[in-house]
C-alpha cells in the first residue's frame, strides 16, 4: 500500500476532496553513452523517473536531486530545465490504494555522477536504457522521457 505524505494528506483535508494537485519535481538522468536513469516503482511495478512531491521548505531543485538518490542511489548534478508539465490528462494518477493526485511537475535534466549503491523501498529495480530500447513508461512520465531523448529545443510546457 502506497503511504501517503502527511503533507498531502493535509492539504487533502483543507481542499475537501480527494483529488490533489501538488508541486512535484523530477529528473531525466543521463549517463555518459546517453543512457536514461529508470527505476521500477515498487506500487504498481511501472518504469518512470526518478522524482516526488515538493515538500513545504523545498525547492524544486533539491525535491529532483533527493529523490534521485533516494530511489536510485545515484547522485546526480543538474544539467538544465526539461519543462513543466500540468495537463491533467497526462499528469493524473490514481496509486494502487485509490488515491488520486494531479502534478504540476518540474523536470529537469541531469547527469548520473557517483553512485553509492542502494535505494528506499519505493524502488523495486534501477537500470539505465539507451533511449532506442526504454521500457513502457507510467503515463506521467511518458512525455518528459519522450522530450528528453528528441533535439527538439527546450524547456517544454505541457
Amino acid at each position: 500500500m502506497v503511504r501517503m505524505d502527511p503533507y498531502i494528506r493535509n492539504l487533502r483535508a483543507k481542499i475537501g476532496h480527494d483529488l490533489v494537485k501538488a508541486p512535484a519535481a523530477g529528473v531525466v538522468v543521463r549517463d555518459e553513452g546517453g543512457r536514461v536513469l529508470l527505476v521500477r516503482r515498487a506500487d504498481d511495478g511501472t518504469w518512470g523517473i526518478p522524482g516526488g512531491w515538493a515538500g513545504p521548505g523545498e525547492n524544486v531543485t533539491l525535491t529532483a536531486v533527493r529523490e534521485a538518490r533516494e530511489e536510485t542511489g545515484w547522485d546526480v548534478e543538474i544539467t538544465g530545465l526539461l519543462g513543466v508539465y500540468s495537463e491533467p490528462e497526462h499528469m493524473r494518477l490514481t496509486y494502487p490504494n485509490g488515491d488520486m493526485a494531479e502534478f504540476v511537475n518540474v523536470i529537469f535534466e541531469g547527469r548520473a555522477v557517483t553512485h553509492h549503491g542502494g535505494f528506499d523501498d519505493e524502488t523495486l529495480e534501477v537500470r539505465f536504457f539507451a533511449p532506442e530500447e526504454l521500457p513502457e513508461i507510467r503515463a506521467t512520465d511518458a512525455w518528459p522521457v519522450r522530450d528528453a531523448v528528441s533535439d527538439a529545443p527546450r524547456p517544454f510546457v505541457r
